[in-house]
């Protein structure tokens, strides 16, 4: 199967400083026998200049954007910032009543702007990223295709119909089928909960085009899966960093390039063959 090739209908923005503040948020919280409103810090993510340093069209310019996104650990604030450092804030959302009158009433902006200027978000967005790793993984574990495996993947199948009533009857049409063809069909049911943005048909520089809408880069690297899966293509894991990457060659052992940082070689191999380096050179002094 041929991928399927679209132009990104929108772009998006990297500004130059991104800081993490703390804005108190009335909540209620039960204290003894007594509901009570409190004051509790919610992390935000924020560009704290106008100036823009990048503006990309994420299909062309960021083939790595899900599996760098998928590297994010939200619980970590420097991580969050390197990677919206390269490919700018993933979503954006509207705090102004959470910042002037502290309550908690997140309001995302609207989906039909076409150059995507996010500057606010809650850390907590980026549970978002648990979710695309686990359909990734899934994925990932599908194309091992070892018996153990996929039957960890189908018990997960058979877990989920008794809370899921359309989980329940695609179950049932499939029950007789192999393995793979049921963790296949657990995977399409998640994935298909996933928002990929929206396909119109337009002309671009004089061509008819496929073109795509994305309201935020969730959106894209969920589009990314989709059409990594489609074409039938597998994940590889990196001997350096361990994370999953999008081989570009059958032999290829370590995350690729960030092509949209300007880098032309892998810092994970780069980083490694270092390692391995230093390695010889205190085995050679030990033979001394």
């Amino acid at each position: 199967m041929n991928e399927i090739h679209a132009v990104s209908q929108n772009t998006f923005k990297v500004y130059e400083k991104y800081v993490v503040k703390r804005y108190n948020v009335k909540q209620f919280r039960w204290i003894g026998e007594n509901l009570e409103e409190v004051l509790e810090p919610v992390p935000v993510i924020e560009a704290v200049t106008d100036k823009i340093i990048r503006e990309y069209d994420p299909l062309q310019k960021a083939p790595e954007l899900l599996t760098e996104l998928l590297k994010v650990d939200f619980r970590n604030e420097e991580s969050v910032i390197n990677f919206v450092s390269t490919y700018g804030l993933p979503a954006g959302e509207n705090l102004d009543k959470l910042i002037n009158e502290n309550t908690n009433a997140a309001i995302v902006p609207p989906s039909n702007q076409r150059s995507k200027a996010h500057k606010k978000l809650r850390l907590i967005r980026f549970n978002e990223v648990k979710r695309l790793g686990e359909l990734s993984n899934l994925w990932y574990d599908i194309g091992k295709s070892d018996e153990k495996t996929l039957g960890q993947i189908i018990k997960g199948f058979e877990h989920s119909i008794y809370d899921d009533n359309r989980l329940g009857e695609a179950w049932e049409t499939v029950e007789n089928e192999d393995d793979n063809i049921k963790a296949r069909k657990f995977l399409f049911l998640k994935l298909k909960e996933r928002k990929l943005g929206s396909l119109d048909f337009d002309m671009v520089d004089g061509k008819f085009s496929l073109v795509i809408h994305f309201d935020d880069l969730f959106q894209v690297a969920s589009w990314q899966l989709a059409n990594f899966i489609a074409n039938e293509d597998y994940f590889k894991k990196c001997q350096h960093c361990n994370n999953l990457f999008k081989p570009l060659h059958g032999h290829q052992k370590f995350c690729p390039p960030l092509l949209l940082a300007g880098r032309k070689t892998s810092t994970c191999q780069n980083t490694h063959n270092q390692r391995q380096k230093r390695k010889r050179k205190q085995q050679q002094k030990g033979e001394i």
